[in-house]
C-alpha cells in the first residue's frame, strides 16, 4: 500500500485537523497525507486551515439539494483524489444511507463524549449537556460511521476528568487534546490494515512484526541422522515392529527445518513448529542412516513453510510439509509463564 490518503469533512473550526498535520510533521503518521477537506459551510475555518497547509479546500453549498444528491457531489470530489479513509471532524450533517455504504467503514467520526452518553449534541452543546448532568468523568469517541446518529461500532475511547471548576469552554480544549490522541491512533490502525467490524465491535487485531532476518525461498539445509534404538517404533509406543518411527522420522524433520531457519535468524529469535503434514513411505531399519532435507518453500511474515524429506540410501521413507513460527524466545517463554499463573 503506498501513501494512506485521507480525505475530511468539516463544518467548524477543525482544530482536530491540526493534530493530524501536526503527527504527520512529527513523523508520528508515516505515508499519510490529508487530500482534501470538503465543507458545508463557506466560512467555516477548517477550510483556511486546508489552504494554510497547501491542502484543496473544497466547498459544496448544499442548498436546494436532498441529502443524497449532496453526498454524491462530496463522493465524486473524494473518488477523484484516490481517498482511502475520510474522516469527520465538527461535521453538522448527517450522511445519507447510500454515502454511508459507499464508503463502509472508511468513514470515522469523532464525537467529545463517551459514548453512548450524550450522542446527537455538537461542541460545547455536549460539553454543557456532561457538566449539568454532573458526571466525574467524560472524554471523547471515536467510531466509524453508520446510518444512525454517533450510533457506529466503536473504535477508540478516551477518559478525561471532569474538575470541579470545569466550564464548558475550559473542557472543550481538554477532550479536543484527548480527540487528536486517539484519531492519530486510530490511523495508523486502519493504515496497518488492523480494525475488524464483528457487528456492535471493533476488534484491533495484534500489530505484525518485522523481524529482519536472512531466511529466503530456496535455501536448503540436509542433516544426517542414526536411527538408534530409542527412535524405533516398538520403543516409542507408535508401532510394534523395530524400525524408524513416524515421530523419531518427524523429529528429524522438525530438527533439519529449525536448525536451517535459526542460522538465519537474529539474537534472540528462536522457529517453533505450527504445523506438518508428512507421509511416512518406506521402512528404515535400526542401525542405519536416514538423510533429512528441508527446503524454504514459503514465507509469510513471521510464517516459515519448509518442504521437508527423508531418505535411507536411495530410498524415499517420508515426505511432505512443515511450517514453522519465528517469535521472540523471551516473550513466548513470558506469555507461557503468565497462563500458568492465571
Amino acid at each position: 500500500m503506498g501513501k494512506l490518503r485521507i480525505g475530511v469533512l468539516g463544518s467548524t473550526r477543525g482544530t482536530d485537523l491540526e493534530g493530524i498535520f501536526k503527527a504527520i510533521d512529527e513523523g508520528r503518521l508515516r505515508d499519510v497525507e490529508v487530500v482534501c477537506v470538503i465543507s458545508n459551510k463557506k466560512d467555516a475555518y477548517i477550510l483556511e486551515r486546508a489552504r494554510q497547509r497547501g491542502v484543496e479546500a473544497i466547498f459544496i453549498d448544499p442548498k436546494g439539494k436532498d441529502r443524497e444528491s449532496y453526498d454524491k457531489e462530496v463522493a465524486a470530489e473524494l473518488d477523484k483524489r484516490g481517498v482511502d479513509l475520510i474522516l469527520l471532524i465538527g461535521y453538522m450533517r448527517i450522511l445519507s444511507p447510500w454515502f454511508v455504504n459507499k464508503y463502509k467503514w472508511r468513514i470515522m467520526n469523532i464525537h467529545p463524549s463517551l459514548l453512548p452518553a450524550f450522542a446527537g449534541g455538537m461542541d460545547l452543546e455536549v460539553h454543557k449537556a456532561v457538566l449539568d448532568y454532573g458526571v466525574k468523568v467524560t472524554g471523547c469517541t471515536l467510531h466509524f460511521v453508520d446510518e444512525g446518529v454517533d450510533t457506529g461500532p466503536i473504535i477508540l475511547q478516551k477518559a478525561v476528568p471532569v474538575e470541579e471548576d470545569d466550564t464548558p469552554e475550559t473542557l472543550k480544549p481538554k477532550v479536543q487534546k484527548a480527540e487528536q490522541e486517539i484519531i492519530v491512533e486510530a490511523i495508523k490502525l486502519f493504515q496497518e490494515g488492523r480494525l475488524k467490524v464483528e457487528g456492535r465491535r471493533v476488534r484491533i487485531l495484534p500489530a505484525k512484526v518485522n523481524i529482519e532476518h536472512g531466511l529466503s525461498i530456496g535455501m536448503k539445509l540436509t542433516e544426517e541422522y542414526r536411527v538408534e534404538e530409542e527412535h524405533a517404533a516398538r520403543n516409542i509406543g507408535s508401532g510394534d515392529v523395530k524400525v524408524l518411527s513416524t515421530p523419531s522420522m518427524i523429529a528429524f524433520m522438525e530438527m533439519t527445518s529449525n536448525k536451517l531457519a535459526q542460522q538465519n535468524l537474529p539474537e534472540g529469535y528462536v522457529t517453533v513448529g505450527s504445523g506438518i503434514n508428512v507421509k511416512h513411505i518406506n521402512p528404515a531399519p535400526i542401525g542405519e542412516n536416514v538423510k533429512v532435507t528441508s527446503e524454504i518453500i514459503g514465507i509469510d511474515g513471521r510464517r516459515i513453510k519448509f518442504k521437508v524429506t527423508a531418505t535411507w540410501k536411495d530410498i524415499l521413507i517420508g515426505e511432505g510439509e512443515h511450517e514453522r513460527v519465528i517469535v521472540n524466545a523471551e516473550n513466548f517463554i513470558k506469555k507461557l509463564t503468565e497462563k500458568l499463573r492465571e
